[in-house]
């Protein structure tokens, strides 16, 4: 594994005649990965990385993660953030900080993603910090794909997403795990759970054994809705939650359409 230790950028993204040159001035990347390009058949790793005290004021800060860009298409690959250890990773208000984490705006097919074991903690000045998270941009896609968040331990101070699947476009024929982790957030956020703003078809939402707290509000060891989930299986069993301030705990929160089985069981918790 490697360390990464006191990174820092503030430097502005430059422009000429009205467009943006320098692009990736201003973040701070640590152990992270970046697809720009089309991979197949081949397994990506960080593994067993720590990275702490890294800072970026004008961009991204990144450490023990992946991303891959709007261009970017992954098939038939395992991506795997296993082990790693993250501490201090800090991003400006209304930028990202993203710690063992995967967020894609590209195209994912065919593949696995698992986030196992890694110790997170991220922050930021408004609500964009993701620790051990996976998060499906606005023009993403997931579709006949595994994804494991096992394990974890996360907090995320100002808001923020801990252990969780952000969906914001197109999830499809996938299964979703997440499974004995235990994470924290302030100022409000969401903890061991799936956020969905877009579509999740035909796929199966495991939230299992988990232990979340949240403060300020926020979403504990649940499934949210505003878009759509149709044909899916959604269980929540076994998990332990808390929300103070009020919140969603244990539960399908659902304000937009839901269709196929609901389980939940055997979870203690209080809003």
């Amino acid at each position: 594994g490697n360390m990464a230790d006191s990174l820092r950028s503030q430097g502005s993204e430059a422009t000429l005649a009205g467009v943006a040159v320098n692009k990736g001035v201003g973040n701070t990347l640590a152990n992270a990965v970046q697809i720009m390009g089309r991979v197949a058949d081949c397994t990506l790793a960080l593994f067993g990385n720590k990275a702490q005290d890294i800072a970026a004021s004008k961009g991204l800060a990144a450490a023990n993660s992946m991303a891959v860009d709007s261009s970017g298409q992954l098939n038939a690959t395992s991506v795997r953030i296993d082990a790693n250890e993250s501490q201090k990773v800090r991003a400006d208000s209304g930028k990202t900080a993203l710690v063992a984490s995967l967020h894609t705006d590209g195209e994912i097919a065919n593949s696995v993603v698992t986030i196992v074991g890694n110790q997170a903690g991220a922050t930021t000045g408004e609500h964009d910090a993701l620790a051990a998270s996976v998060r499906n941009g606005s023009g993403a896609s997931l579709v006949s794909s595994q994804i494991a968040i096992v394990g974890n331990r996360g907090s995320a101070l100002g808001g923020g997403t801990v252990n969780s699947v952000i969906n914001r476009n197109q999830i499809q024929g996938s299964e979703l795990t997440i499974a004995n982790n235990q994470g924290q957030v302030k100022r409000e956020g969401t903890v061991n759970s799936l956020a969905n703003d877009g579509v999740v078809q035909s796929s199966r939402i495991t939230i299992t054994g988990n232990i979340g707290n949240a403060e300020g509000g926020g979403l504990v060891n649940s499934v949210r809705n505003k878009g759509r989930i149709q044909g899916a299986k959604v269980l929540i069993t076994g998990n332990q939650g808390s929300s103070l301030g009020g919140g969603i705990v244990n539960s399908v929160d659902n304000t937009g359409l839901l269709s196929g089985q609901v389980e939940i069981a055997n979870n203690s918790g209080h809003a």
